[in-house]
């Protein structure tokens, strides 16, 4: 008599093998669903925060430029990613700008300070270092204002990976006002970054006491326009008779050329 005898042993190894099969590819899934985006984003943030730190190391180089008898500095870079130009001063800008674009993310030094706008900041420009202006209020009640310009010339550019490099040599150099004694005093800054500027002389503003509020009815205000991209800043000084002023202006304006 022929016997059939039906087995299901053979069955489960490949059961089995189908289940791990199963597990591995969701899991490799999982992986590159949830958290290569982890990984990526914090691979971005880390190039932007090694960004941050070449350009702060970049204001202090022209820093010392300008304000030292040195002749000439080499601030030196590693990109990971995105692009890096310097872009010299022209009516639209009248400082000129070294900036880094990643995707959305831009840094950039201009006019002695480092800003930072960032993806999904609604415009928002961040100061990550401030510029050489200072604002301070004496005990005889003068307001002296300290601005030391810096305008960028010549153009370079470097995209991709890999080391990029800026000359840097001081240019002309002219002090346009020493100590001026004036009764107002009024300034405006054309800048992708007015928004930073706004913010600034807001914190020096308030960090020397001097009260923001309309014109003519306070001690200074800090107006910006978005359909110009600028900010106009104003200091106002109390009204006295004869020769005598509540505010004194220093300024200087350095040009550094750049290659």
């Amino acid at each position: 008599m022929l016997r059939i005898i039906k087995s299901n042993e053979a069955i489960s190894p490949v059961i089995g093998m189908a289940l791990i099969l199963g597990i591995v590819v969701t899991a490799v899934g999982i992986i590159y669903s949830v958290e290569m985006p982890k990984i990526e984003s914090a691979k971005e943030e880390a190039q932007l925060e090694n960004m941050r730190s070449n350009f702060l190391t970049l204001q202090t180089d022209i820093r010392d430029l300008v304000q030292s008898p040195s002749t000439g500095r080499v601030t030196k870079m590693q990109l990971e990613a995105g692009s890096i130009g310097a872009y010299a001063a022209g009516s639209a800008n009248g400082t000129g700008y070294i900036r880094y674009i990643a995707g959305d993310d831009i840094i950039a030094y201009e006019n002695g300070a480092v800003f930072a706008k960032y993806a999904g900041g609604n415009d928002y420009a961040e100061v990550i270092s401030d510029p050489i202006m200072y604002v301070d209020v004496d005990d005889d009640n003068v307001t002296h204002v300290y601005i030391h310009a810096i305008t960028l010339n010549g153009s370079k550019s470097v995209a991709g990976t890999g080391p990029a490099e800026f000359a840097l040599t001081q240019g002309k150099h002219t002090k346009k006002h020493d100590n001026v004694e004036t009764n107002n005093l009024i300034f405006h800054i054309n800048s992708t970054f007015y928004r930073g500027w706004e913010e600034y002389f807001r914190e020096i503003f308030a960090y020397a006491d001097l009260e923001e509020g309309p014109l003519n009815n306070s001690d200074c205000n800090v107006s910006t326009s978005d359909e110009d991209e600028s900010v106009t800043i104003f200091i106002e000084g109390k009204e006295w008779s004869g020769d005598e002023y509540d505010i004194t202006l220093y300024y200087v304006k350095t040009e550094v050329i750049v290659s």
